[in-house]
């Protein structure tokens, strides 16, 4: 499924990639021949792909680590673009050409063939205003109170379909019997739009939760593969599914996976640190990778010492606080001494463990590139990195390995080692 009906530019004009030196490297697209104003509200398959693309492939191959079949894989980067005729049509192309040796079919939502199936859905919307829109707020709330946060919450007025007016893909409203579009001074009686919908079915769009049910209508569904963020919106839409008629699929958990360079694994490796332990702060981890190390001879002098001095200030304040037990003022004195004396000797550990400047250094590089590949953004790396990072050194092979390597019954993210 092409979400080529998106208008939401913001999200997918950026691509991250990890870079030869295990930088991270963000592009982000800018066509040259749309005012930045109307690109908000330009769906995909509208949204064009610039001669400049090209050039971005060409820099793609300097900056990426290339493998043997990198000029294949770049050479694909071309010959898609040059075919495409919109974003989504580049989308549509590469993921035909990734997956061509298996039985994934790529459909484009926005085709007049599919407006015209999914018309009923949309007429039903058209006749019962905005109640789809109260179920969905009335499941978020009860979500809410179970402790979940909805992940779509609409204004009571907002209706669940956009049209396209002049191009761009405008939201629609339900107000004092009418419904009006964003950007238009003219309102539309349920009967009107009605018959719009009969006369133009292309004009019209499904929003994110009513696109679910127009999928059904389109390709009645058994069971529907979800990443997370899916899932929990599918969570909101079972009374949904109850209002057009439509059987909800089961929504099951899609795999997930880290792509763990073998370099990079037996670097992590070498500091003996899980995956869990980098979603932590960048000055914990480094800490915890420090402490992994063999001991510097400052370490060792203070941990030698460290015992016998907390024992003898500990026994000096208890001793303080027998003899001085109707002394308030004494007894703040040597809590505030305890709570300092611990804050900077803790402070000196730190500092010791870090003493090694050149060492430390070293370490910081390390934990940065390992950050950029595992986390980045403090991320998974999956929301961020595009797997032509990946490609570029690999090559198409790299598919039909994860199709082979992965389980689709695992509960955690899976660790497939390049």
């Amino acid at each position: 499924w092409v979400a080529s009906d998106d208008h939401d530019f913001e999200e997918v004009r950026s691509s991250h990639f990890l870079t030869r030196n295990h930088t991270l490297h963000r592009h982000r697209y800018q066509p040259s021949d749309i005012a930045p104003a109307s690109l908000g509200a330009l769906p995909m398959f509208r949204m064009p792909v610039a001669a400049s693309l090209h050039e971005d492939v060409e820099a793609l191959g300097r900056l990426l680590r290339i493998g043997p079949s990198g000029q294949v894989i770049q050479e694909l980067l071309h010959d898609t673009l040059s075919a495409a005729d919109s974003l989504a049509d580049w989308h549509a192309r590469l993921m035909a050409a990734l997956f061509r040796d298996t039985p994934l079919c790529i459909f484009a939502p926005h085709l007049d063939a599919a407006r015209k199936v999914v018309q009923p859905v949309m007429a039903h919307e058209i006749r019962h205003p905005l109640e789809s829109t109260r179920l969905l707020n009335t499941t978020g709330e009860e979500l809410a109170a179970l402790g979940f946060d909805p992940q779509v919450v609409k204004a009571p007025d907002e209706c669940n379909f956009f049209l396209f007016v002049e191009g761009q893909r405008r939201k629609v409203c339900y107000r004092q019997g009418t419904y009006q579009v964003a950007g238009e001074q003219q309102r539309h009686s349920p009967e009107a739009l009605e018959a719009l919908l009969e006369k133009s079915p292309e004009a019209f769009s499904p929003n994110v939760a009513l696109r679910c049910v127009a999928q059904q209508a389109l390709f009645p569904t058994r069971s529907y593969v979800a990443g997370p963020g899916e899932l929990a919106y599918w969570a909101q839409l079972r009374p949904f599914f109850r209002h057009f008629a439509y059987s909800m699929p089961v929504v099951y958990p899609r795999a997930q996976a880290l792509l763990l360079p073998e370099k990079a694994g037996r670097l992590r490796a070498n500091y003996a640190l899980e995956h869990a332990d980098f979603t932590q702060p960048f000055p914990q981890l480094l800490d915890a990778a420090l402490s992994t190390l063999p001991t510097l001879e400052s370490q060792d002098i203070f941990h030698r010492h460290n015992d016998a001095l907390r024992g003898q200030v500990g026994s000096m304040l208890e001793a303080i606080r027998r003899t001085s037990p109707h002394q308030a003022h004494a007894q703040r004195h040597a809590e505030r001494f305890t709570t300092a004396f611990e804050h900077h000797l803790r402070k000196l550990e730190r500092g010791l463990l870090r003493g090694d400047i050149e060492r430390n250094q070293q370490v910081q590089a390390h934990l940065s590139r390992l950050v950029n590949t595992l986390v980045p953004n403090q991320k998974p790396q999956e929301r961020v990195l595009n797997i032509f990072s990946f490609l570029f050194e690999h090559g198409l092979a790299l598919i039909p390995r994860l199709l082979q390597d992965l389980s689709h019954d695992a509960d955690h993210t899976q660790e497939i080692w390049l």
